[in-house]
């Protein structure tokens, strides 16, 4: 009984000593380390524990033994966090203006299907704007009591002039001016032909395309009776279209024909187009100290379209300046910011005074050297490492 109750003691003592080596224990925070949380890192705990605020595991953090302000980063991590660094230094600088500006139809890509005599419109194949029309397709029939008069009369020279004589040469004349009439009217080569090899004069006349292109107005319908040169359709190929911006009267002057610029379509995802301004409107808009200014851009791939918000970005005048890739600048409510690269290798905060910027640069005015190394890419990220870190912001306490 005596052995038994030893053994029992013994199972026990073994079940404890395993369990207490699988249990997990978090250490306590010690002068070296805190805890924090990786969303929230202004928390610090000398306990493991939740982030009050977002309620996420916090996680140890071992207290920086370097020199507060800085960081720093091996080069496998400035590679994976795509960290890149380069020396201040003068260069050109643009200074932009950017306009709001809009998508428009090229009028000079626009055509207009028009009658060439009168009569009454039987049959319309084009009856709504979108459709795409080629150069020979039938776009309406016609019933023309002129047309149809023309056509006889040409016959008849036709008949006349294949019984004359070679010195006769008046039905000859006649048969021109009669097919030349034709022509004139819209009949095409091969319906001339048809109409002397079948000798009728048929009562309705198909009438083809001239262009090609996107119908952009239809303005007649089936039954209508045309006049000679009335509107039938509008067409437009849109391989162009303009941008059109509205610019204050004072800023005209700065504004030249010809011109480059950079055009932005909104939403589109794409690259900047390069561009020429092309017009300056003579003068302004009703009721208004407005003007018009408008660049071209091609579109063989019809990827733009009249009506979508885009914007002109013109140079203007050029300086020698300190300039940085806007990216590098951490631009905040409380200042500006750079990370600038020590002898050491490590990287410290500095605030900064800007200037100008455009669209890819941004002036330094004051806060860095002229041969000073700067974090051109991956400042933001930096930034966040800081935070995490240090449990605070790297611009406290900090002066221009």
């Amino acid at each position: 009984m005596k052995r038994k109750i030893n053994n029992i003691l013994i199972l026990s003592f073994v079940v404890l000593f395993l369990l207490s080596c699988n249990s997990k224990v978090e250490a306590p925070a010690t002068d070296n380390s805190y805890y924090t949380c990786s969303m929230d890192p202004q928390v610090r705990e000398n306990k493991p524990g939740k982030c009050p605020i977002c309620r996420m595991e916090l996680t140890k953090v071992e207290a920086s033994t370097e020199n507060s302000n800085t960081l720093k980063f091996s080069e496998n991590q400035m590679k994976l966090a795509n960290i890149k660094v380069d020396s201040v230094r003068l260069s050109s600088f643009s200074q932009e203006q950017t306009f709001t500006a809009k998508v428009v139809v090229d009028e000079e890509e626009s055509s207009v299907i028009a009658a060439r005599v009168m009569g009454r419109v039987d049959k319309l194949n084009f009856k709504s704007m979108g459709q795409y029309i080629h150069k020979g397709d039938v776009v309406y029939e016609l019933y023309s009591e002129e047309l149809s008069s023309a056509q006889k009369e040409y016959l008849i020279a036709l008949e006349k002039a294949k019984k004359i004589n070679e010195a006769e040469m008046d039905y000859k004349q006649l048969l021109s001016a009669a097919k030349s009439k034709l022509l004139l009217w819209g009949m095409t080569e091969e319906q001339i032909k048809q109409l002397g090899l079948s000798g009728e004069v048929p009562s309705i006349t198909e009438f083809t395309s001239k262009v090609d292109g996107f119908v952009t107005e239809v303005i007649i319908k089936e039954g209508d009776y045309l006049t000679e040169g009335q509107t039938i359709l509008k067409t437009n190929t849109f391989s162009s279209v303009w941008i059109e911006a509205q610019v204050f009267a004072a800023e005209i002057p700065e504004i030249k024909i010809g011109q480059e610029v950079l055009i932005t379509i909104d939403g589109q995802g794409l690259e900047a187009q390069k561009s020429k301004i092309n017009f300056i409107s003579p003068e302004l808009m009703k009721q208004s100290k407005i003007n018009i200014i408008r660049a071209a851009l091609q579109n063989d791939k019809q990827q733009y379209f009249p009506g979508m918000l885009a914007s002109i970005t013109l140079n203007s005048s050029q300086k020698k300046a300190m300039v940085l890739p806007l990216d590098a600048v951490l631009q905040e409510a409380k200042g500006n910011t750079i990370w600038v690269q020590n002898m050491d290798g490590s990287f410290e905060s500095r605030m900064v005074a800007i200037g100008s910027q455009n669209s890819r640069q941004i002036e330094i005015l004051s806060g860095i050297e002229v041969g000073e190394i700067v974090v051109t890419s991956g400042a933001f990220l930096i930034n966040s490492e800081y935070r995490l870190k240090k449990g605070s912001d790297p611009m406290e306490g900090m002066k221009m």
